[in-house]
């Protein structure tokens, strides 16, 4: 993230912060962070760890409803200017770490068009630890393989073959409720993302991506997977026109908002 731009003078929009460990490892290195979450408790353990630590007048940490959370963000975010009251975005970096994955494919997509139309021209989207559909084992939810792959109607009575115990019984118990219930709860649970949810919602990936998995920090903690390298070699092959980072089994980038784009 500090090559991708001047970290200590960024303002940082950070979306489902939880307890705080992602914001708390970054505030001491940017000039402030506007934290949000949708649960309470959790908001709670994350102004009580950046009290502890000292970082309270470095980041702000608030809950609100998932209907209004973004909307409450960007309205935040922007700064009236200009003739007739007009605004602008003033973000330079968007965290979203650990989150696509536990929403609906709508919520993805409004999330990232959202959180990309708060940035200012040359701001940048980071997407971190993030499932990645097109991988074979699904180690976040279910446990089993080709999980993440399957549509929802094949993935909701087959959670009865996970290992995972929690799993099995929620779906269970909500599949009485009907498919769109139950397919919300496995939603919660998490399901894999892919960079065909970033086209959706940003258009070509080609020039936007400018870090990934494979930056030298990220080899050195990760390493390479059997799987992963299965998946890059028929990505090359093949090949598939979309930046290789969307072929490691979580899903890390950073995204750049061209100069020339201001959103909205």
């Amino acid at each position: 993230m500090a090559r991708a731009g001047p970290l200590a003078r960024s303002a940082v929009v950070e979306i489902g912060c939880g307890t705080g460990s992602s914001t708390a490892a970054l505030a001491p290195h940017v000039a402030h962070i506007q934290a949000y979450d949708i649960a309470p408790a959790s908001v709670a353990a994350a102004q009580s760890r950046l009290a502890i630590l000292g970082l309270s007048e470095r980041a702000d940490c608030t809950c609100f409803e998932p209907k209004s959370l973004l909307a409450t963000m960007v309205s935040r975010a922007r700064v009236c200017a200009g003739v007739g009251g007009s605004s602008h975005p003033q973000v330079d970096i968007v965290l979203i770490y650990a989150v696509l994955e536990h929403q609906t494919v709508s919520e993805r997509l409004e999330t990232l068009r959202v959180c990309w139309e708060v940035l200012r021209p040359g701001g940048v989207l980071v997407v971190a630890d993030t499932p990645n559909r097109l991988t074979y084992w699904d180690a976040h939810t279910s446990e089993l393989p080709f999980y993440h792959m399957l549509p929802d109607s094949i993935a909701l009575p087959y959670a009865a073959r996970s290992p995972r115990a929690g799993l099995r019984d929620s779906i269970a118990e909500v599949r009485a409720k009907g498919h769109d219930a139950a397919a919300e709860v496995l939603a919660r649970w998490g399901r894999g993302v892919s960079y065909h949810e970033f086209e959706l919602a940003l258009g070509d990936l080609t020039d936007l991506v400018i870090a990934d998995g494979f930056a030298p920090e990220m080899m050195e903690w990760l390493g390479l997977s059997l799987e992963e390298e299965v998946l890059i070699d028929y990505w090359k092959r093949k090949p598939i026109p979309v930046p290789i980072g969307f072929a490691r089994k979580t899903i890390d980038v950073i995204l750049r908002k061209p100069e020339g784009d201001a959103a909205a």
